[in-house]
């Protein structure tokens, strides 16, 4: 499960938008959201990381990176960073 650092996320409406962005790329993917983390995790999801991210950032989220798969392994994806530079 692809897990994202999603720094501007403050209340429900933050959770909400994140969670209608994604299911609009993936419709069956589980979205949970820890805003004491800033975190966002998806599971059952067949979606790109990649386009999860640009997903999130289109919603108007800065989403900063990729902390592991179902594995927990690093994602091995470039993660965008907010001045948008790129890190592997």
């Amino acid at each position: 499960m692809p897990t994202f650092e999603v720094k501007d996320m403050r209340n429900g409406e933050c959770v909400s938008a994140i969670t209608e962005a994604v299911k609009a790329v993936d419709k069956h993917a589980e979205v949970k959201v820890d805003l004491t983390t800033n975190r966002v995790s998806i599971d059952q999801t067949h979606a790109d990381p990649a386009i999860l991210i640009n997903a999130m950032q289109a919603a108007g989220y800065t989403t900063l990176g990729v902390y592991a798969d179902a594995a927990g392994s690093p994602a091995g994806i470039p993660i965008p960073h907010s001045d948008g530079s790129f890190s592997a």
